[in-house]
């Protein structure tokens, strides 16, 4: 779902099935609810026959929809890699910014695997010739006091939970766990995850996390 077939084949590194949000990426208007299964008949036919009994099933217009957006998916796919690691890049280097987690930048522990993964599909789509990563972007907040998390989300809004779609959205998901899951998570409160969007050029939403990270 993250890295979504364009970037990542998971078949072809050895994965018997492959399961994706539809509602993430591959729909990418955050307008529909649908999930994708890949495998063979073997593997698939259980699944199938649980979902005939359970449903799940998405509907016609969803389907439909989705069908045209995927139209576009490669370029979209294009654009949120490279506005995902500009906004990357920006965030590493502010002061009021503890970690990021981007597997694109260099000091990710996970970018040589990120890197190989990519480099196996041969995606090169960047315009300096650079591997794509999506637009997901984790960051930790330097300061996490209560005051700070809160005059953060509410200074940037686009406030919500979903990812993968032409808006941008900030989660608090740090902020939204239990004391307890931020402990079996090994995170804090500071934590937040950014989707960038399509609405925004990357400059404009790198302006926007300037102007509310300093206030």
């Amino acid at each position: 779902t993250m890295a979504t077939p364009y970037l990542v084949n998971s078949r072809a590194l050895g994965a018997d099935i492959e399961i994706h949000s539809a509602t993430k990426y591959l729909g990418g208007h955050d307008d529909l609810f649908a999930g994708i299964v890949f495998g063979s008949s073997k593997l698939l036919q259980p699944i199938c026959h649980t979902r005939a009994l359970l449903g799940g099933i998405s509907s016609p217009s969803d389907l439909v929809a989705l069908h045209q957006y995927l139209s576009t998916f490669e370029i979209r796919m294009k654009a949120f890699s490279q506005a995902g690691l500009q906004t990357a890049q920006y965030l590493e280097k502010h002061p009021h910014i503890n970690q990021v987690y981007y597997p694109g930048l260099s000091s990710s522990p996970y970018n040589f695997i990120a890197q190989k993964w990519a480099l196996s599909q041969g995606r090169k789509i960047n315009s300096d010739n650079s591997l794509g990563f999506g637009s997901v972007v984790s960051f930790e907040l330097t300061n996490g006091s209560e005051e700070t998390i809160e005059s953060f989300a509410d200074s940037f809004g686009h406030l919500g939970v979903n990812f993968g779609g032409v808006h941008t959205i900030l989660d608090p998901f740090g902020w939204r766990q239990t004391p307890e899951m931020r402990q079996q998570l090994g995170i804090t409160p500071a934590l937040f995850r950014l989707s960038v969007g399509l609405d925004h050029k990357p400059e404009e939403i790198v302006g926007l996390l300037e102007e509310s990270l300093d206030k």
